[in-house]
């Protein structure tokens, strides 16, 4: 969203953020329950309380991580060759009719 110039607040709010990004791409109902379920986690670390969290819960949290880490590293990449597509369309003069 940063290289389409989109300010983005800050904001420990992992679903608001996964909300702002469907203006932009598709964007799974799963991701974002999964960026619901992790929120908590950043800001209780973040801020002095106490975290009681079972085994369970952590392994959950790791995996809906991972995930996340791996789709927006695909969505990032994505980004990157069209944007480069479009660079190159550009410097050769041709016309992107898509």
């Amino acid at each position: 969203m940063i290289s389409r110039g989109v300010t983005i607040k800050k904001t420990h709010d992992l679903g608001l953020l996964a909300e702002m990004l469907r203006e932009y791409t598709e964007v799974d109902e799963k991701y974002l329950e999964m960026c619901d379920d992790l929120t908590p986690y950043g800001v209780k670390i973040r801020y002095p309380q106490e975290l009681l969290i079972e085994e369970y819960h952590v392994k959950k949290a790791l995996e809906e991580t991972q995930e996340l880490y791996d789709w927006l590293l695909t969505l990032l990449q994505t980004e990157k060759r069209d944007s480069e597509d479009v660079d190159a369309q550009e410097e050769s003069g041709e016309e992107n009719y898509s």
